[in-house]
Order: C-alpha cells, then structure tokens, then sequence
C-alpha cells in the first residue's frame, strides 16, 4: 500500500512556508526559523517519495476529474524528483548561509 502523505506534503509546506512569511513579516527571526523548518519538512517530505519511487512505485495523487476520465493528477516522475532533491536541498544550503 502506497502513502500519499509525503507527496502532499512536498506540494504544500511550501505554500504553507509562504503563508508563514507573510504573517511572520515583522519578526525577522520567527519567520527565518519557520521557514527553515518548512523547508526541511519538505527536503524530508522529497525524501519520503524518493523512498517510495527508488522501490518501483510511483507515487501518484489524484485532485478532482474535471470530466468523466480526465483527471487532475500529479505523478512523480525521475526527472522531476531530481530536481525537487536538487532544488530543495539547495533552498536549505541557502537558508544556513
């Protein structure tokens, strides 16, 4: 049984990171730690689904069918979770500089 979990996660603690900073604006080092902590969150979150895709499942979330056998749906692919590895690990290297 495959989890979505992880895959959802990559797709919103980023977004929740954004949220974060806009209500966080004026205290500079909450909102530094929040999203240091979302972007980690989110590297672990990559790492989950490349646990998952490293043992042939694809992990795949479906959102809603605009119509009957057309869905809107997300499927990691290993190009695009090479360049989540690579881009998120990069957001974190930046952040500790």
């Amino acid at each position: 049984m495959e989890s979505f979990l992880p895959v959802w996660l990559a797709m919103l603690l980023p977004v929740v990171a954004s949220a974060g900073n806009l209500v966080f604006a004026k205290q500079a080092n909450l909102r530094d730690g929040f999203t240091l902590l979302c972007a980690l969150g989110t590297f672990g979150a990559v790492l989950a689904v490349l646990g998952q895709a490293g043992n042939s499942i694809t992990p795949s979330v479906a959102l809603f069918e605009m119509f009957p056998g057309l869905p809107i749906a997300f499927h990691v692919e290993p190009l695009g979770l090479t360049f989540a590895l690579i881009a998120i690990s990069l957001i974190d290297i930046d952040h500790q500089i």
